[in-house]
Parts: C-alpha cells; structure tokens; sequence
C-alpha cells in the first residue's frame, strides 16, 4: 500500500479519530491479540502477529505524522527525555519513540505491565534498529 493510498483513505473518514477505529482495525487486525501474548500457548502466533502487522501500523503512523507536519498541523522537535508510562499494549509506545526519537528515555511501568518491555524491544529492533542501538544505554526503568 502506498503513502498516497493509505491518506487517501484517511482523508474520506469522517472524523481524524476514525483511522484508528475503522482502518487499523479492519485493514490490519485488531490489537487485542496483544492482550494475549502472555498465553505461552500461542506465544508464536502472537510473534508472528506482531512481526508481520508492526511494519504496517508504523506505515499508517508514519504517514499520517508527516502528513500533519507537511500541513504545518504538527511540529515535532528534537526530544533530549522521553518519559513513558508502560501498560499493556506496546505500540503506542514504540510508535511515539520512533517519531519523537529522545536522546534519554525513562519507562515507568508496574510489575504487572513489565512484560511489556520486551515487546518495546522487539518492536523498535524489528522497525529501527540503529535508533534502539543509539538509545538503550539511555534507558531508564522505574
């Protein structure tokens, strides 16, 4: 799928929030697999799931994000701490540190969310591995 495909469908829904709802959740799937991934049974499909859905989420954000800056809509600037409340779901972190990029970051996270952290890892390898390479000596886990 295209850049120019996916804001063409983006730009015929109704509201900026129904992307999220309708396209992410038809088009790829919905997330709730990830709710799942603790489940050593279907720890492999759940892999597989995340291995092959995360390029195309970051697509569909990525996308969108420089479609914003291209509007003048969204400014980003250089980040030097990211600090980041871990729950159960990793994508929106992973795809918040692919676009801010922060020299520093600090996950907050609670003993039940710590499971989350590897997911986070996976994910940043999978899409940018020399970001995550840079950074994870910047990583600070409370």
């Amino acid at each position: 799928m295209t850049n120019s495909e996916i804001l063409e469908i983006l730009e015929a829904k109704n509201s900026e929030l129904d992307w999220q709802n309708d396209y992410l959740n038809t088009i790829i799937g919905s997330a709730d697999i990830f709710e799942s991934k603790k489940d050593v049974s279907i720890q492999r499909k759940v892999e597989d799931y995340f291995r092959n859905t995360l390029p195309l989420h970051w697509k569909v954000f990525h996308t969108i994000t420089q479609h914003y800056r291209n509007q003048g809509i969204l400014k980003i600037d250089k980040y030097e701490i990211g600090i980041f409340i871990v729950g159960f779901s990793e994508l929106p972190i992973i795809l918040s540190l692919l676009t801010l990029k922060p020299q520093k970051i600090y996950f907050l996270y609670s003993p039940e969310s710590s499971s989350t952290l590897p997911w986070i890892e996976k994910g940043l390898n999978q899409i940018n591995a020399d970001f995550w390479e840079n950074v994870k000596g910047q990583v600070n886990n409370e």
